[in-house]
């Protein structure tokens, strides 16, 4: 590309991986772990990456938001010396000859906005991407997947319970982590936590009112007042009744004669 296109956009020099952010990182994922462990791995970000490479000059915002997944694919354990079966498996791994392999897969943020867009659609309300761990990497305003420092002025994924929102502060890292069924009820809005890869989780959030007919929701209190008014009416007539009935059995009272017709004159 560079010899196609000149030397407008090319490095000076070779950019090397090992004095990137990311490989600083992920070299501590080469560390020997036992056999049955999960292959750790990371989310890092946000940067920015160019959008037209083969473009010298763009009328337009030419860089995107994007993301990095570093994970470890190679395999090189160690054996817990106390398992039954340590030395046939080191006899395997010995023979298929496997070395740790560190990967890096750069996913434009855009893709996963349009996910986080879709799925706000079909839920009447907002939908947030994010790591297991509650750091978002994608909504429908990219803007709010981002944390600038006001001091140094360092960009960094932002957290779930950081969100502008009134509920936010009930998505913390352990509600991400755990992804409770039917989540919780914050501020008239049902948050809820999804695990949707093993990498990949969503925090969604709808207001009480998200599926309420826009026409027919305001006539509501309407409806309710007039549906109350013939017990009220039936209430009141029961009342009136049940006073004229006991009118009717009061005994009548004789001036010229004392109560229960005792004489006074």
């Amino acid at each position: 590309d560079c010899l196609g296109a000149g030397r407008f956009g090319c490095a000076a020099g070779t950019l090397r991986a090992s004095s990137s952010a990311w490989h600083a990182r992920g070299s501590r994922l080469l560390e020997r772990r036992l056999v049955g462990e999960p292959l750790p791995s990371f989310w890092e970000g946000p940067s920015f990456q160019w959008e037209l490479p083969h473009e010298v000059v763009c009328s337009d915002l030419c860089w995107g938001h994007v993301y990095n997944f570093v994970a470890r694919v190679g395999d090189s354990v160690q054996i817990n010396p106390d398992s039954e079966n340590a030395a046939a498996v080191s006899s395997m791994l010995a023979r298929q000859g496997t070395t740790p392999t560190i990967v890096r897969a750069v996913v434009n943020a855009a893709v996963l906005q349009d996910v986080a867009i879709e799925a706000g659609a079909l839920c009447r309300g907002e939908a947030f991407l994010c790591t297991p761990s509650g750091e978002l990497l994608a909504a429908e305003n990219l803007e709010d997947t981002m944390h600038v420092d006001s001091t140094t002025g360092a960009l960094r994924m932002r957290k779930a319970w950081e969100l502008e929102r009134s509920w936010a502060p009930v998505a913390q890292r352990a509600f991400v982590e755990e992804a409770r069924y039917g989540g919780v009820l914050s501020d008239g809005t049902r948050v809820v936590a999804l695990r949707l890869e093993e990498h990949l989780s969503a925090v969604v959030a709808v207001p009480q009112l998200a599926f309420v007919d826009p026409v027919l929701g305001p006539l509501v209190p309407l409806f309710l007042a007039a549906s109350g008014v013939p017990f009220v009416g039936l209430l009141g007539m029961s009342l009136w009744a049940l006073c004229i009935q006991c009118r009717r059995r009061r005994p009548s009272f004789d001036f010229r004669r004392g109560s229960r017709g005792s004489t006074i004159f």
